[in-house]
């Protein structure tokens, strides 16, 4: 009897760690799905090895915060082309294949520009076949908020900037951020901290985080006190950084397997990043 209570007692410790198993998020970003013919058909077979692995205790939402698909192929040369509206079509269609595989985890996705959607596949094209371009649902005691920066890369300048959302998108936002008490920003092009900005070089001389002149900042500032955390992706490391006092993380599929996991214990958010490197 002493060593069941003792059992018990065990039992009731993990619980109280890690949350409700069956509550838990998992967010994740930059799957980067292709086609047997394309670019990285490798990461199509992981993400689905990693899916099997959470069948046992299958997270309540899996989020993946853009580049859900790659849409990329080499060409003899090695050059790389994007894929045309077709062989975009094939890759989304192995995304939600692969979500039969967990059947009781509700799939959700912001877009990434360059990927998920590109020259003859529209912004509006990806929102509808993907279900991600705005959007916010409840959770536990949190509202997870999402949208999508439509530009990939910002360059420096001290020219004239044009804000990366429109009006309606930014009044959006502020509603959102008004009504809740507890929010998690996922959007996929990541702010600009120093962390951000130093991974986020790219060759051309752009940065892959979103420009601070950008009315985005502003609101995010106002609404800080009820912020929780922001999730990111686009740049192909791990980072665990904040912008202000807010708790910023990039935690992405490719190369590593990286995701986090996310719970709350006693209405506070807890996040493990799990595989990340």
């Amino acid at each position: 009897m002493r060593m069941w209570y003792l059992l018990a007692a065990m039992v009731l410790m993990l619980a109280a760690c890690t949350g409700d198993s069956q509550s838990y998020l998992v967010i994740t970003s930059d799957i980067h799905l292709s086609n047997p013919n394309g670019r990285w058909p490798f990461t199509t077979k992981r993400f689905e090895a990693f899916l099997s692995t959470l069948k046992k205790t299958p997270p309540q939402i899996l989020f993946v915060v853009g580049d859900m698909v790659d849409n990329a192929r080499y060409m003899p040369d090695r050059s790389v082309k994007a894929g045309d509206k077709d062989y975009w079509t094939g890759e989304t269609e192995l995304y939600h294949r692969l979500q039969r595989l967990l059947p009781e985890t509700e799939f959700r996705q912001s877009l990434g520009p360059g990927h998920d959607f590109i020259g003859p596949v529209s912004l509006d094209l990806a929102a509808e076949k993907l279900d991600a371009r705005n959007g916010s649902m409840s959770w536990n005691e949190h509202r997870l908020i999402w949208f999508t920066i439509p530009v990939a890369s910002f360059w420096p300048s001290d020219g004239g900037y044009r804000n990366s959302l429109s009006e309606d998108q930014y009044t959006w936002l502020i509603e959102e951020l008004q009504s809740t008490r507890k929010a998690i920003l996922l959007f996929h092009v990541p702010l600009r901290t120093s962390v951000t900005l130093e991974h986020g070089k790219w060759a051309d001389g752009s940065n892959l985080t979103i420009d601070p002149r950008d009315r985005l900042y502003e609101i995010i500032d106002k609404h800080s006190s009820h912020i929780s955390a922001i999730f990111n992706g686009h740049i192909h490391k791990f980072i665990q950084t904040k912008y202000q006092s807010i708790p910023l993380y990039l935690c992405p599929f490719f190369d590593h397997d990286c995701y986090c996991k996310v719970y709350t214990n006693d209405g506070e958010l807890h996040v493990h990043p799990t595989n990340c490197s």
